[in-house]
């Protein structure tokens, strides 16, 4: 039997870190956005992990107020 191989070559550029900014809250009518904040798992400044916004996500949500709470993560220029 003839066997083929493909050799597949990545070439990756990691670019620059990024860290957390400000975190806006917005649709929030019956809760305070202070209770919402402290689910939040990262502090600004601190390097940005997606895995930090998506478990960030999951104690929103599990506080059992909201039907949806999602986030989206918005890239700003660096001062």
């Amino acid at each position: 039997t003839l066997t083929s191989r493909v050799i597949v070559l990545w070439k990756i550029s990691a670019g620059p870190l990024a860290t957390f900014g400000e975190t806006s809250i917005a649709g929030n009518e019956r809760f305070a956005n202070g209770s919402i904040s402290r689910m939040l798992a990262y502090q600004p400044g601190q390097r940005y992990d997606r895995r930090l916004v998506l478990q960030s996500q999951k104690q929103v949500y599990g506080l059992g107020m909201f039907q949806v709470a999602t986030v989206h993560p918005q890239l700003g220029d660096s001062a």
